[in-house]
């Protein structure tokens, strides 16, 4: 009598083979259930049977009566760019919420953003875990669906989930069965999903025993996953604990108002960088001035319509043309300057250029200021 063969599938080509090959016959890829592959089986320490061991320390699977399975997954998308972009959208949300809220205001939405993100990535690392799509998790009723392909294999089943009183029933079957697919509680899956939910997204469990990797002769797939986890969980924390920390031992207004200036910065740099040529100028003698130079006795005026084609400003290709004037009074042997700057939005009017700040900085329109001076003075 013929032993029994029971056809299973290569986890590399797809292909046909019987559960007592040693070897798939299409591509070659070996068949560790065999016995005499079990030890050729990737990620099994010799130490610990069923198990691989993390850059933790901590073991990916706490199960000794089953083997760690390796299958090929091509359906998870790219798990780099699911980590960058939910840490950038993290970042971006944090940093939004800072310049447009009160201290208490950001404090709250920073916990709220904080928590909100946490869930987000757990779920898709959810959904790469039982090789479906990490963006998929993103997309209302789909996600859903995509939820119910993998605990019922029925993609349709998501749509009841939007039926009042069925929905809710359904939710928690998934909930149930998705928890024992990690081998969790399924029970406490289902009443306690937000503690679980992170279990299973930032823990060390296979969905039903199988680690999805796009080769295998990718070894050190594992590694870069829990590398990803370890750092989205650090910089949440630094980001939670850090923003309690600013309210708690730093004024947050003027912290919040100093960064806020960045952009004035550019006015007072281009405001002392044509004061600094003009006085050059002034003290080399290296300037002329028309018939009407003075306006009043002792004043010059010094015009720069085009700042860019005198000093050097950053970004300047890429800016609204900044202009401006330098007001010049001499008085008993000494100079006094005065400079206005600006461009169609911002600028700083009239004033000493001992007394700029990034205070002086205000909305305005300085193409509405005349600064065509009669027999204004120019550098040689």
């Amino acid at each position: 009598m013929n032993e029994e063969k029971n056809v299973i599938y290569c986890s590399r080509c797809g292909a046909e083979m019987n559960d007592n090959s040693r070897y798939c016959m299409k591509c070659g890829n070996l068949n560790y259930n065999h016995d005499a592959n079990k030890e050729m089986r990737p990620f099994i320490s010799i130490e610990e049977k069923g198990t691989y061991q993390v850059g933790s320390g901590k073991f990916a699977v706490q199960n000794n009566d089953t083997a760690v399975q390796t299958s090929i997954g091509n359906s998870t998308g790219s798990k780099k760019i699911c980590f960058f972009a939910t840490l950038l959208a993290y970042v971006v949300s944090l940093i939004f919420c800072f310049f447009n809220n009160s201290t208490f205001v950001f404090s709250v939405f920073a916990i709220i953003i904080s928590i909100l993100f946490l869930y987000i990535y757990a779920i898709e690392l959810i959904f790469m875990k039982c090789n479906k799509l990490w963006w998929s998790a993103l997309i209302p009723v789909y996600n859903g669906m995509v939820l119910s392909d993998i605990v019922f294999h029925k993609s349709w089943i998501g749509v009841l989930l939007f039926v009042p009183i069925v929905g809710q029933i359904i939710f928690l079957l998934l909930l149930y069965h998705l928890g024992k697919s990690f081998r969790y509680n399924g029970i406490l899956t289902a009443l306690l999903s937000f503690v679980y939910l992170l279990f299973i997204g930032y823990g060390n469990r296979f969905y039903e025993g199988h680690a999805f990797t796009s080769s295998l002769d990718d070894t050190t797939f594992l590694e870069r996953e829990y590398k990803y986890k370890k750092i989205f969980l650090t910089v949440v924390s630094i980001f939670l604990f850090g923003s309690f920390a600013i309210v708690a031992f730093f004024h947050f207004d003027e912290i919040k108002k100093k960064i806020s200036s960045f952009p004035s910065y550019y006015y007072v740099y281009a405001a002392k960088r044509i004061v600094s040529k003009t006085e050059k100028a002034i003290v080399k003698g290296n300037f002329e001035c028309g018939k009407d130079a003075f306006s009043n006795a002792g004043i010059y005026y010094f015009s720069y319509p085009d700042l860019g084609n005198y000093v050097y400003l950053p970004l300047y290709y890429s800016r609204e043309v900044i202009s401006g004037y330098v007001k010049v009074e001499y008085n008993n042997g000494t100079y006094q300057y005065f400079v206005s700057v600006g461009d169609l939005e911002k600028g700083i009017p009239e004033t000493s250029i001992d007394s700029i700040t990034t205070d002086s900085v205000i909305n305005m329109d300085f193409h509405s200021i005349d600064t065509s001076f009669n027999g204004s003075c120019q550098i040689r």
